[in-house]
């Protein structure tokens, strides 16, 4: 009886987490959608989802692609009754203020368009999860702790505007750099195709795919299946790049955005001292505390920050953290470690990954 009491604490705790983290998830997700996914007009949500946004955003097609497919298997007379339903309900007026004002034709591709996004925002939970189980052997609750801080984390990030392949940039480059780690490579490559067409840096998987398995003498793979691995990755990679640039080589805009109008106008012009600052240099403290201890993966991982960086340094604004969505999961759970220490659960690197093959 006792220990049939004891199970059904535990299965309460857990529930009551997740419920936790559901409902963080949830006010998260609002408060994505309320900095708003259709005010930067280039990248706005018809744009996208309509593939007329301007370059580079257009080239983020996963999302847009998946909404209007699933958009084009509801009926036409299912979708002006969506669309009526939704134009008049009372909390979507609310939301859908003028700057960023969503037209009525737009609204069943919008529905599809939240639950596309939260679920990866739900994917990136979960995958961070298992990424931190690939990189450490540590308690359940400091796991949990983790994952709810990832969720807490992420409105900071929420600046200027958002855009609707955000959270899975998040989910699929964190989900690539676990199957990396544990060397599950059929997985991982799907996953970065996948990748690739939501955003171009992907290509960041590679780099660190080169450092960690080839610089790295003690991970270093057998040169057959390196090259076999690092090929289809490129491979992979550039057909990407040249099916996108095929279907959106007419759109407006470039590649890259304006180098002198950005560093002049925005960059140059953030002040070296302010809260921000001492945040960062807090967040520093805690990724180099026992740096030693720390994952290699993790270390390594790293380097997928200073082109990041540089990215938004010439061609972004350097203070728009959704632009470091790639090196977040690094970050966090390189704090997790230190995390661990301060609250007593302990959290031990896995020096080697748990899958061979």
């Amino acid at each position: 009886m006792l220990h049939a009491k004891e199970i059904a604490k535990k299965s309460g705790i857990r529930f009551a987490y997740y419920i936790t983290c559901f409902i963080a998830s949830i006010l998260v997700f609002s408060m994505f959608l309320q900095v708003g996914i259709n005010k930067f007009q280039p990248a706005s949500f018809v744009r996208m989802v309509y593939g007329i946004a301007f370059k580079p955003y257009a080239y983020r097609a996963l999302v847009p692609f998946s909404i209007r497919a699933t958009a084009s298997l509801i009926p036409q007379e299912t979708k002006q009754a969506i669309n009526e339903t939704v134009w008049e309900n009372k909390t979507f007026k609310l939301m859908n203020d003028n700057k960023g004002r969503l037209e009525k034709y737009i609204l069943t591709e919008f529905l599809i368009g939240c639950i596309v996004m939260y679920l990866g925002l739900a994917g990136f939970f979960f995958a961070l999860r298992y990424l931190f189980k690939t990189v450490y052997e540590a308690p359940d609750k400091l796991v949990d702790l983790t994952s709810l801080a990832a969720l807490l984390g992420l409105p900071v990030m929420f600046k200027y505007t958002s855009f609707i392949y955000d959270f899975s940039t998040l989910f699929l480059f964190t989900l690539g750099l676990a199957l990396m780690a544990r060397k599950k490579w059929m997985h991982f490559l799907v996953v970065y195709t996948l990748a690739c067409f939501n955003k171009e840096t992907t290509i960041l998987l590679t780099m660190l795919f080169v450092i960690y398995f080839y610089c790295v003498p003690i991970t270093r793979l057998a040169k057959p299946s390196f090259m076999k691995i690092l090929s289809a990755q490129i491979v992979i990679y550039l057909i990407t790049r040249a099916i996108l640039n095929y279907f959106f080589y007419d759109n407006p805009g470039s590649f890259l955005l304006n180098i002198i109008g950005i560093l002049t106008k925005h960059n140059l012009k953030i002040p070296p001292y302010s809260i921000e600052a001492f945040v960062y240099l807090f967040i520093t403290l805690m990724v180099l505390y026992k740096w030693e201890e720390k994952p290699l993966f993790l270390k390594c991982g790293l380097w997928i920050l200073p082109p990041l960086v540089l990215l938004c340094l010439f061609f972004g604004f350097l203070d728009e953290l959704r632009a470091y969505y790639e090196a977040y999961p690094i970050v966090l759970l390189l704090m997790a470690h230190t995390m661990g220490d301060i609250t007593g659960w302990k959290a031990q690197s896995r020096t080697i990954p748990l899958n061979k093959v």
